[in-house]
């Protein structure tokens, strides 16, 4: 009776090993395609670091004294940033450039010559909407986009070579209630944020 047991046993533990290895097998063999262009997909994607909640300050009393409200910054991406001063020449060879316009491509289902126009048109838009938001906000978009790019050039130098904060979007205004109305854009997110108080 105890071999029997040991038999069924070990058959179920066989079963098991055998429809696991069926699986492993199907995945890399006939679904292989799929999850290595997933991977691929994967690794492409940038992180984006969220920026830290400082927590409230009380006094002895409890009265509180700064606290954190939840916002967001409208920020450009540092390859939009300086696409806008490439001439003609220097847009055609512009890597970023090319992707976005792939992927309008891809998503928009035109040619290439329809995407450089769209392209074009959310290109203005986005900084239409950088200059309305900045100038409801109070904020010099042209000052704010000149010291991102003093920044991200004064540490490519430091450096001597090319560094990640040029393949990141930097906000240019901070503090905004509303995520809203990037609609039809291109380089611009609105990313979320905090906003520090002191009642």
């Amino acid at each position: 009776m105890y071999k029997q047991r040991i038999k069924i046993f070990l058959v179920v533990i066989g079963v098991v090993f055998m429809a696991i290895i069926a699986r492993l097998g199907h995945i890399q063999i006939i679904e292989g395609r799929h999850w290595a262009g997933e991977a691929e997909r994967l690794l492409h994607r940038r992180p984006h670091p969220l920026p830290a909640k400082r927590g409230r300050i009380l006094d002895r009393r409890n009265n509180i004294l700064a606290e954190d409200y939840a916002c967001f910054d409208l920020s450009l991406d540092y390859r939009f940033i300086i696409l806008r001063d490439k001439g003609p020449d220097e847009r055609k060879k512009d890597k970023w450039l090319k992707d976005r316009l792939t992927e309008i491509e891809e998503a928009e289902n035109v040619s290439f010559a329809e995407a450089e126009k769209i392209f074009l048109l959310r290109e203005a838009q986005a900084w239409q909407l950088a200059r309305r938001i900045a100038e409801d906000e109070g904020v010099d978009l042209e000052h704010a986009v000149a010291r991102i790019k003093r920044r991200v050039q004064a540490i490519r130098r430091h450096i001597g070579m090319p560094v990640r904060i040029e393949q990141q979007a930097h906000p240019v205004v901070s503090g905004l209630d509303d995520a809203s109305g990037l609609g039809g854009t291109v380089g611009a997110v609105m990313r979320p944020s905090w906003k520090r108080h002191y009642p």
